[in-house]
């Protein structure tokens, strides 16, 4: 398993749903990580854990797609190192912190009801109610 990170500029990556557009196709590609604005206001950080071929079809496909209203002038390429430890990633919201695992949840509960499943499991239910409390 490796550990990478890279970074996106570009005069519009910040503002425009950068971080929960990566963060909502992780686990698309059976990854982990966080996504953050750079203190720069003209860079977004990625740092990823997975298999290698994993990382690399999904830095492929953020070289291709890009929210709605981006403008990326350069992506770095990434730089992999070898990592036996899964690494803690958190997500930073207004409440605290939750997991990717926990984010990810919460974002297949919003596809199932935009399909028509109105009920939310009991067990994702509970996770989304002690990340909120």
């Amino acid at each position: 398993m490796f550990v990478t990170k890279f970074t996106i500029y570009g005069p519009k990556v910040q503002g425009v749903g950068y971080r929960p557009f990566l963060i909502s196709k992780f686990s698309d590609f059976h990854l982990e990580g966080r996504v953050w604005n750079a203190t720069t206001g003209f860079a977004v950080d990625v740092e990823i854990y997975g298999r290698k071929k994993d990382i690399e079809r999904f830095y492929d496909f953020v070289m291709e797609y890009k929210p709605k209203g981006a403008k990326v002038e350069y992506i770095t390429k990434p730089i992999f190192k070898k990592s036996r430890k899964i690494p803690f990633f958190r997500v930073m919201t207004k409440t605290g912190y939750i997991t990717v695992g926990q984010l990810s949840k919460g974002i297949e509960y919003q596809k199932q009801l935009i399909k028509g499943q109105k009920e939310l499991p009991l067990k994702i239910a509970k996770e989304l109610k002690a990340v909120i409390s």
